[in-house]
């Protein structure tokens, strides 16, 4: 027979759903990104070359000298779209992590292309006003709920050119409850990767449409490669992934 630990008499099993508030997911993440063992589990880690492939092949490394990732993680999209820039471009990355922001320093600090990574703490940036050519925002949206949306989506208007490119992927119409896990002490609900909200193709639009983004086109795709992307298409498959390509209006024309 086992005897409880004094802090395990004191949790009461409840269960009931998490606060996805802005202490809870900054734990979480500091959490994520202070692992090793976890970093291969991360959507730039896992398939970021082909998600840097597709943004070359959708021309928006062309004529582009700055880019942010916003929200960059570990830095690991950052890494595979290094090699599709021009000596000219230089990235930088943008996290509300420190632990992540670390990790994304130290494995791109040796390519001249790389600005830096950054510790974004709240919103409103200090970054300036018009400042990127092409934003990339991956896997982020999700995790958001309609505070967090209206302040992430504002602030990359507000610090892409006009004319400039914004790049958005997200999970396709993802079904959340599949990957939610509970605490087995208190009873809390989660989803592993804390995501809060599900999206399609129509209500990125909408989204995009409402904060002043233009022109956008939306796609699903299998993400891994082009030969998994295919089989999908040929099979008939639903594609998991959904990406959209938008602009701010450039006011000169």
């Amino acid at each position: 027979m086992t005897s409880n630990t004094p802090n395990q008499q004191r949790i009461r099993f409840q269960p009931h759903d998490v606060e996805w508030n802005k202490d809870n997911i900054e734990r979480m993440w500091d959490f994520y990104g202070s692992s090793s063992a976890k970093d291969s589990l991360y959507f730039g880690a896992k398939v970021g070359s082909h998600v840097a492939r597709t943004i070359k092949r959708l021309g928006l490394f062309k004529k582009t000298t700055i880019i942010v990732d916003f929200s960059c993680g570990k830095g690991h999209l950052i890494e595979h779209c290094l090699s599709h820039l021009k000596s000219s471009t230089k990235i930088s990355g943008y996290d509300p992590s420190k632990e992540s922001i670390t990790a994304a320093n130290s494995r791109n600090k040796q390519s001249k292309k790389f600005s830096g990574a950054y510790h974004l703490p709240s919103l409103p940036s200090n970054i300036k006003d018009d400042f990127a050519d092409l934003i990339l925002l991956t896997e982020v949206i999700e995790h958001l709920d309609d505070n967090f949306l209206e302040s992430i989506l504002s602030e990359c208007y507000r610090i892409l050119k006009p004319g400039g490119k914004f790049f958005i992927t997200t999970p396709n119409n993802e079904q959340l409850e599949r990957e939610k896990t509970m605490c087995p002490e208190c009873g809390c609900k989660f989803h592993r990767w804390q995501h809060m909200r599900t999206w399609t193709a129509r209500k990125l639009k909408e989204a995009l449409s409402k904060f002043g983004f233009t022109n956008t086109n939306t796609n699903t795709i299998a993400w891994g490669n082009e030969l998994i992307n295919l089989a999908f298409t040929l099979a008939r498959r639903k594609k998991t992934g959904l990406y959209a390509v938008t602009n701010k209006p450039d006011t000169k024309l």
